[in-house]
């Protein structure tokens, strides 16, 4: 997740690195993946709100790209 790097012709290559900052601001979690025959995996969780103190509520999205 190297700032300002990036594969696309026009692209900028802050993206997942301004994702990575603002998860882990959170006190969240990124992590990557490739998928079985090509693409990405970009998983992000960030700790949810505990309406209840025994529970480990959190919330996850997953983002994937063939």
């Amino acid at each position: 997740l190297l700032p300002f790097f990036t594969t696309k012709a026009g692209g900028n290559g802050i993206g997942l690195a301004l994702v990575r900052e603002i998860v882990h601001a959170h006190h969240g979690r990124l992590s990557l993946g490739v998928r079985d025959g090509g693409g990405a995996s970009v998983t992000v969780v960030l700790p949810g709100q505990r309406a209840n103190p025994n529970s480990d509520a959190q919330a996850r999205l997953t983002l994937t790209r063939a």
